[in-house]
């Protein structure tokens, strides 16, 4: 772990305090509706969404940078000027440090104490995601993934750290495939999940970062997500590719799929959700990219 940049150190410290902390609610909260476009589910905000963005930011605040974080954020944290807004999302391309930060993927989960959420940093310089650190106290007596680019991943599992191995190929019918939950929402995916339901072992994600920690872990062999926030993946996106997997980025804005060899501007507007992506063993990957280019919105 010592080999690692400071940054990379640090996000690995900010989502191990900042989910312990909301481990430590275990008040239910009504939750508030969540202020999103074309999510493709019902989604809340509550009590520790907004608890740990506030402690994860106060922690950052002495490190420099500016941050791109999913809940609205109370003034006085940090200086106005460093938070990412809408208007100036395209910024994220050319600052020296951003922090991609979500601070609780799960929430409905963790609302009801249940184990299936995490949090997760994403450390980005001049649009490139050169590290990320991603946990969940709850799953296998705490678990996580942090790691950065061309230095290697580390597992965290039951109070250990071990460094992750290389994706290895997999027969396609041993696979295991996760969707997440707006997989099932998208019209376009419908001929894709029955067809890929048909050749290999398909199960459902809870939490996008959480799956992409599962992949880097050798736990699954890949996951398969529609239009995502940048919060969503900015962790995960550096340390698939660092252990050998691929990250097929691609959008459907104009209603056909359009594959990306990397995130575009778009893809980090914190309001409209632009960009999709299957990540994972590079041979499944290509073929789950192609059966979803032969299924989309194949007529009923």
């Amino acid at each position: 772990m010592n080999s690692f940049c400071d940054n990379v150190q640090l996000a690995w410290q900010v989502v191990h305090a900042t989910a312990q902390a909301v481990l430590s609610i275990k008040r239910p909260s009504q939750g508030t509706e969540k202020d999103e476009v074309n999510v493709g589910h019902h989604a809340i905000v509550i009590e520790g969404d907004t608890f740990s963005q506030t402690l994860g930011l106060q922690i950052l605040a002495h490190a420099g940078g500016k941050f791109l974080t999913e809940e609205k954020q109370d003034k006085g944290v940090v200086a106005e000027s460093r938070l990412i807004t809408q208007e100036g999302f395209a910024s994220v391309m050319e600052e020296e440090l951003v922090w991609i930060f979500d601070p609780l993927d799960g929430s409905s989960f963790k609302n009801r104490q249940l184990p299936e959420w995490s949090v997760s940093l994403g450390v980005v310089s001049m649009g490139n995601h050169i590290g990320g650190a991603i946990f969940t106290p709850e799953i296998f007596g705490g678990f996580g993934v942090l790691g950065e680019r061309t230095k290697g991943v580390m597992i965290y599992e039951q109070g250990n750290f071990r460094s992750a191995s290389n994706m290895l190929s997999q027969q396609r019918k041993k696979s295991v495939v996760f969707m997440g939950l707006d997989t099932y929402f998208v019209s376009g995916f419908s001929h894709f999940v029955r067809e890929m339901a048909v050749a290999i072992q398909t199960t459902s994600s809870t939490s996008c970062a959480l799956g992409l920690a599962y992949l880097v872990a050798g736990k699954i062999d890949a996951l398969v997500q529609p239009v995502q926030a940048p919060w969503d993946w900015a962790a995960g996106y550096p340390l698939v590719e660092e252990v050998g997997g691929k990250f097929q980025f691609f959008h459907y804005r104009d209603g056909s799929i359009t594959a990306l060899a990397r995130p575009d501007v778009k893809s980090y507007d914190p309001v409209w959700r632009n960009t999709a992506f299957i990540a994972g063993e590079p041979d499944i990957v290509d073929w789950l990219f192609d059966l979803l280019q032969q299924n989309w919105r194949r007529p009923q």
